[in-house]
């Protein structure tokens, strides 16, 4: 067995084609990564992209279909599905979508009658940090809330009035400038947004 210990050789896409191999039907042509990826050498540090590609049973096209026909009775009930759920949003992102949703309910409520919208998007900011990724322990505590002679929050790495303006010009940009827009989104896509993001 010393010489046939491996008898499978990784062909190259040029002798896999010359051996009358059909790409994507046979073999699937990938490059081989000649150099390390510095960033991600260890799988601990991969990305959640790059973790939800090695994971998925879904690689090619072909194995949609495989995937859909354990799921689904008919190829017209996946069809269905796939129209219904699909999401075109364009440039706006699900985020932008929840978060402006979130901001018009709250501005309807009767405790925030009267107020000005900086003012609302405050006492909410902890709830608008989730929508834009940002961690909310890393803003900068209100200064109503200092304590006579503290500093301000040592971990700090945002102004609070930043991460406000950030809310206020997400909010303005789909809300303000493209009503219909964010009105159509709004019925089309809301409950596949939730469903996708819960």
């Amino acid at each position: 067995m010393g010489k046939n210990k491996f008898r499978f050789k990784t062909l190259t896409v040029r002798e896999a084609l010359k051996k009358g191999l059909q790409p994507y039907k046979d073999f699937l042509p990938l490059k081989k990564n000649l150099t390390k990826n510095k960033k991600n050498s260890k799988p601990e540090n991969r990305t959640l992209i790059e973790m939800m590609i090695d994971d998925s049973p879904l690689k090619s096209w072909a194995d949609l279909g495989n995937c859909a026909k354990d799921l689904y009775d008919t190829p017209g009930e996946a069809l269905d599905v796939l129209a219904r759920e699909s999401m075109k949003l364009g440039k706006a992102a699900p985020e932008t979508l929840l978060l402006c949703e979130f901001l018009e309910n709250t501005k309807k409520l009767k405790i925030h009658k009267g107020k000005k919208f900086n003012k609302i998007i405050d006492e909410h900011l902890e709830q608008c940090c989730t929508f834009i990724g940002v961690d909310y322990d890393l803003i900068d505590i209100p200064k109503n809330e200092m304590i006579k002679g503290s500093s301000a929050n040592k971990k700090k790495k945002h102004s609070r009035q930043e991460i406000i303006d950030r809310i206020v010009s997400k909010h303005d940009r789909l809300v303000v400038k493209q009503p219909q827009k964010y009105k159509n989104l709004l019925q089309d896509h809301i409950y596949t947004i939730r469903k996708f993001l819960t």
